[in-house]
């Protein structure tokens, strides 16, 4: 199982990332990778640039969730901005050209609600017959009969508790009873229309909204109708992950780095109160079964690409600082990018802490037995967190 990893990932094409496939599910282990690879799967399209896009059309947020770099924006260099329609409109009709079979989200490290001709974006992007996915934390809801009818295809809304005094440590600026208000306004609406996106509310899971926060919303989403799905709470931030692993002693990265990356103040108060909470840790792939494991170039290259307000590339979906944005999207050959992935001293440094397998679930079953474990007793027994959805039950 150890040893080195040559992205097991790059022949697999956009086919089998998007549209609702659990493909973490599938990424169990490494012997299974290497069988399916030698096996292409029947009535596979052909290659494309990637299989989902993710495009920030602006750089703002409303909350300062405490795992995500906006909860640390001030160590951060990064401009405000906002995407116009027109260069929307340009990337849109790239995307399409390159991989017509694409799953475009119109978000990245922002509240895409925020931005007011979203509606008028995911009508360019279904004008392509391209999938559609919205992310939300549905603290505002202006707009979103708008967007229903733009035919948005998926509708994510991410949670962290039931009631206001555990929400508010991580999604910090928020007002679950005005979420849960929202919620009930969509289901309305979706009923009013009598057809709708695909709704689903994650749940992040941490050591201390696990007991009534957790029943209360999962019973109050599904009498709406509305998917639940419970996933352990992740450090998304490569920056702020990195520092983590590093600080903490486990970082097994000897190479080149960056100056003002070094110099970046030490983690916040903010990000030591969401670890502290956390069940599913950075470090997670760097001990036990994955932690010989070498990964020799990010296994994203050739599914997720990252675009920001201004048109540049992100190296990848967890970076925060608009140091580690580069490249023209309209301009500049992937290949540069997929380059870059491989040899930025930001990205050799998350290669070698796996910390590509922790930002994508690598391995759930594993890992859902490493997260249960730091359970206390009475939530480890008699519990289902991913059971619904045929995964890992209590």
């Amino acid at each position: 199982m150890g040893g080195r990893l040559e992205n097991p990932w790059k022949l697999f094409g956009a086919y089998d990332l998007g549209k609702g496939k659990d493909w973490t599910r599938y990424m169990a282990n490494i012997d299974q990778l290497e069988k399916e690879i030698k096996t292409p799967l029947p009535g596979a399209p052909a290659r494309e640039e990637a299989s989902t896009y993710y495009v920030e059309i602006l750089s703002e947020c409303n909350l300062k969730c405490v795992m995500c770099g906006f909860g640390s924006r001030e160590i951060f260099e990064r401009k405000r901005g906002k995407m116009d329609v027109a260069l929307f409109g340009k990337i849109v009709d790239e995307i399409a050209k390159r991989s017509p079979h694409a799953t475009v989200a119109p978000y990245h490290h922002c509240e895409p609600l925020l931005h007011p001709q979203l509606s008028e974006m995911v009508k360019i992007i279904k004008s392509h017959n391209l999938f559609c996915e919205v992310s939300t934390n549905l603290n505002v809801a202006g707009g979103l009969k708008e967007l229903l009818e733009a035919g948005v295809d998926s509708l994510d809304i991410s949670v962290s508790g039931f009631y206001q005094e555990t929400y508010e440590k991580n999604h910090v600026g928020g007002d679950i009873e005005e979420v849960k208000r929202n919620l009930k306004l969509l289901h309305d609406l979706i009923k009013q229309m009598k057809t709708g996106p695909q709704i689903t509310v994650f749940y992040h899971m941490y050591t201390d909204n696990l007991g009534e926060d957790f029943e209360r919303m999962k019973e109050y989403v599904e009498s709406l109708g509305f998917s639940f799905s419970p996933n352990w709470s992740r450090s998304i931030c490569t920056e702020m992950s990195l520092k983590y692993i590093r600080e903490t002693g486990y970082s097994r990265y000897h190479g080149e780095t960056l100056k003002w990356f070094d110099d970046m103040p030490p983690l916040t108060d903010a990000y030591k109160s969401g670890i502290e909470r956390m069940i599913y840790l950075p470090q997670d792939y760097l001990e036990g079964k994955w932690g010989e494991t070498r990964l020799d170039e990010c296994p994203m290259n050739g599914r997720l690409i990252n675009i920001r307000w201004n048109g540049k590339l992100s190296l990848c979906s967890c970076t925060f600082d608009d140091r580690l944005s580069v490249y023209e999207y309209l301009t500049t050959p992937i290949e540069q990018l997929w380059e870059a992935r491989r040899s930025h001293p930001v990205c050799r440094e998350c290669l070698a802490n796996n910390y590509a397998l922790y930002m994508n679930y690598f391995d759930m079953d594993y890992i859902d037995k490493i997260a249960r474990a730091r359970l206390s007793p009475d939530l480890a027994s008699n519990r289902r967190f991913f059971g619904d959805n045929g995964v890992a039950e209590l």
